[in-house]
């Protein structure tokens, strides 16, 4: 059975797009990773030649107090819920 599977990782993008990666080998995956960390640790070759099961999105990563952290939280729920995860991986 094919499994919709969700990573949310905001560090370690490297570690977890290589994860993301193998998963969707089998599973359709949607990597959620902060986009600082993203551009520090992942070159543009890196992330080139994804299979179709493996979708990411970055999304910036504002301190708590931050009133944008409240609009990343609303497109980080939008994205949830548009991709109907089986399993979220944090």
């Amino acid at each position: 059975r094919v499994m919709r599977v969700l990573h949310l990782s905001f560090h370690f993008a490297e570690y977890a797009f290589r994860l993301s990666r193998a998963l969707s080998k089998h599973h359709e995956v949607l990597l959620i990773l902060g986009r600082e960390n993203a551009s520090a640790e992942l070159t543009t070759s890196a992330t080139v030649g994804n299979p179709e099961s493996l979708k990411v999105i970055t999304l910036r990563d504002y301190p708590l107090k931050d009133p944008r952290s409240a609009v990343n939280a609303i497109h980080l729920l939008r994205a949830i819920r548009a991709f109907q995860p089986d399993v979220v991986h944090c």
